[in-house]
C-alpha cells in the first residue's frame, strides 16, 4: 500500500477499512527529522509550533505496526509574522506499508514496515487563509518571504528609525553578563531594560582571539523584536611603516528589520586608523553604502538575534557562533 497520507486519499486508494485507522497524538520532535532541513528551518523560524500534535494511528489490525503513527501530521502553531495569529501546520507525507518481503500489503495483518517520506506542508489560519507548497514545480525547499517593494522598504526603514529614536529617549536600566568559554573566544553582554518591562537594547562584545572580534548592538521595538542592528567587526595588524605601531581596521554594517523579520535595508562602511584619534577621524569621513545581503542567511541571522534578546548567559557562546555564521552567510563569506 503506497499512498499520499491525507486521510481522504488513504481511504480512497486502499481496500483496508477505515476502522483500521484513528487519530493519535505524536511529538513534533518525532516528526521534524523527516522534514527537509531547509523547510524545517523556515517553518521553525516563521512559527512557534506546539510540541505535541495529531497523527494517524494504525489500528491493531496492522499486527506489528498496530498503535504506530503515520501522516498526515497536524500541529497547532502561532505565526511569528502575523502578531501571533493561531494556525495549524500540516505535514503531508508519502507512506508505504510493506510486508516481510518488502511488498505492498494486501491484508493489514501482514504489515511489517512503514516507509514514509515528506511530501509537502500546508498552513491553515483561522480566517480561512491557506498556505502550501503542494504541487509547486521545482519546489524551492526553503520558501522566501514575499519580495518587498521599494515602498515596503521605505516604510520599514521609517518604522525602524522610529524604534531607534524611541529606544534612545527611553530611560533604561542596565545589567551585564559574561560569555562562558573554554577556548580563545570570550565576550560580555550588556542589556538595557525599560521600566515598563522588556529588553530594548543589547550590546554583545565577542573577542575571537585572532587579533579581532565583533560587536552586535540590537535595538528592539516595544514587543522586544529586533529592529535596528549595528554590527561591527574589527581586527588589528602591525603598521608596515612602523613596527612599534598598529593599524586598526573596522567594518560597520547596519541592518533594518521589519517586525516580521524581513530585511529592508543593509548598509556598510569600513575604515582604518593608527591610534584612536586617527580611527575616529577616518570613521567620520567614511560613507555608508547599500549592499545586497544574501537572503538565504537572513532567517538564521534574525533567529539568532531574537535568541540573544531572550537568552541567559549560558547560551551566549552558542549564539555568538550562530550570529557569526549567519552574518557571514548574508554577506557571502
Amino acid at each position: 500500500m503506497t499512498v499520499r497520507t491525507s486521510l481522504l486519499s488513504l481511504f480512497s486508494f486502499t481496500a483496508i477499512p477505515a476502522a483500521s485507522f484513528a487519530t493519535g497524538s505524536i511529538a513534533y520532535e518525532d516528526v521534524r527529522g523527516m522534514i527537509p532541513k531547509e523547510v524545517r528551518e523556515h517553518l521553525e523560524f516563521a512559527f512557534k509550533i506546539s510540541e505535541v500534535g495529531d497523527a494517524t494511528r494504525l489500528g491493531k489490525h496492522f499486527g506489528d505496526l498496530g498503535g504506530g503513527r503515520m501522516g498526515p501530521y497536524y500541529f497547532s502553531a502561532k505565526s511569528n509574522a502575523r502578531d501571533g495569529s493561531a494556525c495549524t501546520i500540516g505535514i503531508i507525507t508519502n507512506s508505504q506499508i510493506v510486508d516481510a518481503n518488502g511488498r505492498d500489503v494486501e491484508e493489514p495483518s501482514d504489515a511489517k514496515e512503514l516507509k514514509e517520506t515528506f511530501d509537502f506542508y500546508e498552513v491553515r489560519f483561522g480566517d480561512g487563509e491557506k498556505l502550501s507548497d503542494q504541487g509547486m514545480p521545482d519546489r524551492d525547499p526553503n520558501p522566501r518571504p514575499t519580495k518587498l517593494t521599494a515602498a515596503d522598504k521605505e516604510a520599514i526603514v521609517a518604522d525602524v528609525r522610529a524604534v531607534y529614536a524611541d529606544v534612545e529617549k527611553t530611560e533604561l536600566e542596565f545589567d551585564g553578563g559574561q560569555m562562558q568559554s573554554d577556548d580563545e573566544q570570550s565576550g560580555d553582554i550588556i542589556r538595557g531594560y525599560a521600566r515598563e518591562g522588556g529588553i530594548r537594547k543589547i550590546k554583545f562584545n565577542v573577542a575571537t582571539g585572532d587579533h579581532g572580534g565583533f560587536t552586535v548592538e540590537i535595538f528592539t521595538d516595544r514587543k522586544n523584536r529586533p529592529s535596528f542592528i549595528l554590527w561591527e567587526e574589527s581586527y588589528w595588524s602591525f603598521d608596515p611603516n612602523d613596527s612599534d605601531k598598529t593599524i586598526d581596521t573596522v567594518v560597520e554594517r547596519r541592518f533594518y528589520f521589519s517586525s516580521q523579520g524581513q530585511l529592508a535595508k543593509a548598509l556598510q562602511k569600513s575604515y582604518s586608523g593608527s591610534g584612536e584619534r586617527d580611527l575616529e577621524k577616518n570613521r567620520d569621513a567614511a560613507n555608508n553604502s547599500d549592499f545586497e545581503a544574501d537572503s538565504a542567511g537572513v532567517p538564521a541571522f534574525y533567529k539568532a538575534l531574537s535568541g540573544l534578546v531572550e537568552c541567559d548567559d549560558a547560551k551566549l557562546k552558542r549564539l555568538a557562533n550562530e550570529l557569526r555564521n549567519a552574518q557571514d552567510a548574508m554577506i557571502g563569506h
